[in-house]
């Protein structure tokens, strides 16, 4: 598989107000911005993220909301 033909962000709805958000080619700089100005947000009840191997080069949102927005 060529590398270009990998999306670079990927979105998943786990339930109703909880989404997970995996972009590749990432790390701490741009989550820790995202989940920052997502907790910004009122409706925002939970938001953070994590990188899953430091050998894998992806990071792993988590967006969870009160109900009045959807996560997407």
């Amino acid at each position: 598989m060529n590398p270009s033909d990998k999306q670079k962000v990927v979105y998943q709805e786990d339930k109703v107000n909880l989404a997970v958000v995996t972009i590749q080619d990432e790390d701490h700089t741009l989550g820790n911005l995202i989940r920052h100005q997502l907790l910004k947000d009122k409706t925002i009840k939970f938001s953070g993220y994590k990188r899953a191997h430091p050998l894998e080069n992806e990071i792993q949102i988590k967006v969870q909301t009160n109900g009045v927005k959807a996560p997407s």
